[in-house]
């Protein structure tokens, strides 16, 4: 009987003046800390990340940009271009690069999963690499998700299913009823972010630039609204919502509480392997992906 009493808020598109205890437990009225899941009496709380981006600092800082991204778009004569772009990302979905091996083990079996860096790392199954990203990660991630970093996996954004290829050649799209509830999205690539703000575990997070799921669309109105010119046009949403074009990629970043298995994936995008090994192991997964009615597209 106990449900997420967050499920409606988290549906709401526009949670602006919502007025819930996220801390306070409807069943036995405790105080939970935020990084709680589990009230002591057993009540579900809703999942941390989304209770976060559901505080009051954090809908009135992001209020705040919206408004003033629709006041720009309107002194520029692009409002009619905005709100194309910010409907359209109400459609958009959650993307996932990896590598044709995780694909092997998640279709498989129903009791394979995809869970994140930490939990991996603490197994013993992955390495940390001796890069810059791999050394902070740690840190950010603590101070984005205090104590309850282990338990979060990340996505970005798109509009067509494709990802970057940073992350692996193989964009797995989740589906939104396997996500919607304990999902949340962020301004843009945390490690970047922190890097370029200097946030740690000294510091706070700046209020202002997470969201819900729902309210995906006014995260990205917010981050992009100077990228919408009277010019723009639907074809052009895709490059601005995920920005390939540097270095480094641009876009907006999802956060998932928990695990990923095969029944969250609505769809896989790849590129045809061109080893002769990788080529059998692609056909095997594609079929088995296939067999389970997942779509699967070749670029």
């Amino acid at each position: 009987m106990a449900q997420h009493y967050l499920i409606e808020a988290t549906r709401l598109s526009r949670p602006l003046g919502l007025r819930v205890p996220l801390n306070k437990c409807p069943n036995c009225d405790v105080e939970n800390a935020l990084h709680e899941h589990l009230c002591e009496c057993g009540w579900s709380l809703g999942y941390p990340n989304v209770r976060q981006a559901l505080q009051a600092d954090e809908i009135a800082a992001l209020h705040a940009r919206t408004n003033s991204a629709a006041k720009a778009a309107i002194s520029l004569g692009t409002q009619l271009q905005l709100a194309a772009f910010t409907d359209h990302v109400r459609k958009s979905v959650a993307v996932v690069g990896r590598d044709i091996g995780t694909l092997d083990s998640l279709s498989r079996s129903d009791s394979n999963f995809y869970v994140s860096f930490h939990r991996q790392v603490r197994a013993g199954v992955r390495a940390p690499k001796d890069n810059q990203w791999d050394k902070i990660r740690p840190q950010v991630d603590a101070a984005m998700f205090p104590y309850y970093e282990s338990e979060i996996l990340f996505a970005l954004l798109s509009l067509d299913d494709v990802g970057d290829t940073h992350y692996g050649t193989f964009f797995i799209t989740l589906k939104d009823r396997m996500i919607e509830l304990r999902a949340s999205v962020f301004e843009s690539n945390s490690l970047e972010f922190a890097e370029k703000r200097g946030f740690r575990l000294a510091a706070p997070v700046p209020a202002g630039y997470r969201a819900t799921w729902a309210a995906r669309h006014e995260l990205a109105m917010a981050k992009l609204h100077k990228q919408i010119g009277p010019a723009t046009k639907p074809e052009d949403h895709q490059n601005i919502l995920l920005d390939l074009s540097g270095a480094t990629a641009e876009f907006i970043e999802v956060h998932i509480f928990g695990k990923l298995g095969i029944s969250s994936i609505a769809k896989v995008t790849g590129v045809t392997p061109m080893s002769r090994e990788d080529k059998a192991l692609w056909k095997s997964v594609r079929a088995r992906l296939e067999k389970r009615g997942i779509d699967v597209q070749e670029r």
